[in-house]
């Protein structure tokens, strides 16, 4: 298994170090990021436990970053790449092994935009899903799933059971955002980021 990086590390692979070692430094790196976003402190835990309890329920063998694995390319003669998305999305009534982990949502997201940009996209046979699924806006259930998850866990976080129905976390969600798909857009050998930035630190407000 290889995890060396830390700063490489996407958030739920942290999550999954700090389950299985109990060291603090992956820990503090969770707790560092989250704050870096303006979240409150109990934040930190409720993300821990709640992707612990999506990792627990997984099939396959946590082995590798989740950015290194690939759910898209490869995949030419597949009618559909999510054939019903409400499996893999968040339900606390009904976590299943499908369930995406956070930074699943993202990775899945980054590998349509990278194929996007890429000539074989045309081969594929769910091309159009895959167009979908590249764009960063409300009407891809996987942008959707990330936002509306990240308002839950904010809400369960701060105890507000009833509220307005608008979000009101979206500017430290973006934040959030933002940084987690700069870690995970530097996996490819060629730029596809619209802005350069050392994740997590104050160049991102430059």
């Amino acid at each position: 298994m290889e995890f060396d990086n830390l700063k490489q590390l996407m958030v739920s692979d942290l999550i999954y170090l700090y389950d299985i070692t109990n060291d603090m430094k992956y820990y503090n790196e969770i707790k560092e990021r989250i704050l870096f976003c303006g979240f409150n402190i109990n934040m930190v835990d409720l993300l821990i436990n709640f992707e612990n309890e999506i990792i627990s329920l997984k099939k396959e063998k946590y082995d590798k970053p989740v950015k290194e694995k690939h759910w898209i390319i490869g995949k030419k003669n597949n009618e559909h790449i999510f054939l019903n998305p409400d499996d893999y999305m968040y339900d606390p009534e009904n976590i299943n092994p499908k369930t995406l982990l956070l930074s699943e949502t993202q990775v899945i997201l980054d590998e349509a935009v990278f194929l996007t940009y890429s000539r074989k996209i045309m081969n594929y046979k769910a091309k159009d899903e895959i167009f979908n699924l590249s764009q960063e806006n409300q009407d891809n259930w996987l942008f959707y799933e990330f936002k509306n998850r990240m308002e839950y866990l904010c809400r369960c976080a701060d105890h507000i059971i009833d509220g307005p129905k608008q979000a009101l976390y979206n500017e430290k969600t973006g934040i959030f955002y933002d940084n987690e798909m700069q870690i995970c857009m530097s996996r490819w050998p060629v730029d596809i980021s619209s802005r350069k930035f050392t994740p997590y630190t104050e160049e991102y407000f430059d």
